[in-house]
């Protein structure tokens, strides 16, 4: 108890002198104004990293690695090239059957996100919030009207793997790269030309270079090609039934809103895309009013 009594008195003597002596506190003030000022960039750069390690977790937490992406049709699949067969096995303009449907959706899902991002990318940093927020919150604030549980998964567009070293010199030489020219035709230009014809298109005057950057991936390569990029791959029979199971629905560049709540709500609206509502820019039944 002395001793706490003599800390106090030290800190009591301290202010009184400081009040006391008038040329000190016009010091301090200005000390604290450096002070502060000096410190915003290190505040930044924390606050920086907090955002980035949030926005790296909800990406990283999906990711499917395209390690091992090789080169033609003789290649060994990456876990890539199996998540792109089964949704091309699945998507209306593969002709499938109801069996392919199925099978496609035994594998990842009935529904599901499937977002390109990367680790440059600075939209994709801007939202990844909507994406947490959308997850923390499924089922309470954003409801799936079909009541099914989220799913998401993400390519990485410039993620490197151990065999890159192989296509050095060549116009393939990054693994995504390599994606891309071997899903040309199969993949972007038929999932290119579907997505063409979806309703958020339509409704929302979304401008054509977009989709031809899109279906013209596998020629151009990883340089023209728009990250994030945000499919909604859905083989329910209601999607089938709208002429769109599998590849059903597309937001390139960036999620609209100004904050994670405004994004969250488009990602739901998109998932809700067979619903007939008027509100709905994703629905066939959405009236611009």
């Amino acid at each position: 108890m002395i001793i706490l009594k003599s800390i106090g008195a030290f800190f009591v003597k301290i202010w009184r002198w400081i009040k006391e002596t008038a040329w000190v506190q016009p010091l301090l003030i200005v000390g604290a104004i450096f002070g502060i000022i000096f410190s915003i960039p290190y505040i930044t750069k924390y606050f920086e990293s907090l955002n980035s390690g949030t926005s790296s977790s909800v990406y990283l937490n999906a990711k499917v690695t395209l390690q091992g992406e090789g080169y033609g049709n003789d290649r060994e699949l990456s876990p890539v090239d199996k998540l792109t067969n089964s949704v091309i096995k699945g998507s209306t303009f593969s002709g499938i059957s109801e069996t392919g449907s199925k099978e496609a959706a035994a594998e990842y899902g009935e529904k599901f996100f499937l977002v390109y991002v990367g680790e440059s990318c600075t939209q994709c940093a801007t939202d990844a919030p909507g994406f947490s927020t959308l997850s923390d919150l499924w089922k309470e604030s954003y409801v799936p009207t079909d009541g099914r549980d989220l799913k998401m998964y993400t390519i990485f567009s410039d993620e490197t793997s151990s065999n890159d070293s192989d296509y050095e010199g060549k116009d393939y030489d990054t693994a995504f790269k390599r994606y891309l020219y071997n899903y040309t035709d199969s993949f972007f230009l038929e999932a290119g030309q579907q997505l063409y014809d979806a309703p958020y298109r339509l409704n929302k005057s979304i401008a054509d270079a977009d989709y031809e950057t899109f279906w013209n991936a596998g020629t151009e390569g990883d340089t023209s090609f728009k990250t994030p990029t945000v499919l909604l791959i859905d083989f329910s029979k209601e999607a089938a039934d709208l002429g769109r199971c599998g590849v059903s629905e597309v937001i390139f560049n960036s999620l609209s809103g100004s904050d994670s709540y405004a994004k969250a709500q488009q990602l739901c609206d998109m998932w809700n895309h067979t619903d007939k509502s008027t509100t709905n820019p994703f629905s066939e039944s959405y009236k611009n009013i």
